[in-house]
């Protein structure tokens, strides 16, 4: 058996299965090999696992899996992220959104954002229709 420095045991061979709500898609299997003289330790384990619930982030952002453990067989330490539930909202994007139509009351104490909405999209609605009629008239 494999063991580092400080006592921990080593992986030669890591395999982590995806399973996803009501085989919607087919299980994905993951495998990932240590290099020649090195293994998988426990930071490397998680950090192995921690990418692959990034990616699962990313790619399924209203679903929930939830990591489990199995018995390692031999050098290979096995886990399985399982279909956990749907999240009411995915998790907020790292990517600040620049959106320059960004609606600002001039006093917030005394424009109410219903307000505010309704003036934006009611000269929203005049520009397009104004614009609608300048092509029907181009093409009459």
């Amino acid at each position: 058996m494999l063991k580092d420095k400080a006592g921990n045991r080593l992986f030669r061979k890591m395999t982590v299965k995806v399973l996803f709500p009501d085989n919607i898609f087919p299980e994905r299997t993951q495998v990932q090999h240590a290099g020649p003289k090195q293994g998988f330790g426990p930071e490397g384990v998680q950090a192995m696992l921690e990418q692959i619930a990034d990616q699962l982030d990313t790619l399924y952002p209203w679903w929930d899996f939830t990591p489990i453990e199995l018995k390692p067989e031999g050098r290979t330490t096995r886990w399985i992220f399982k279909f956990a539930g749907y999240r009411a909202t995915p998790p907020a994007s790292t990517q600040p959104i620049e959106d320059s139509t960004t609606l600002e009351p001039e006093t917030p104490q005394s424009d109410s954002t219903t307000e505010a909405i309704e003036a934006a999209v009611g000269t929203t609605l005049q520009d397009v229709a104004s614009q609608a009629k300048v092509l029907g008239e181009e093409h009459a």
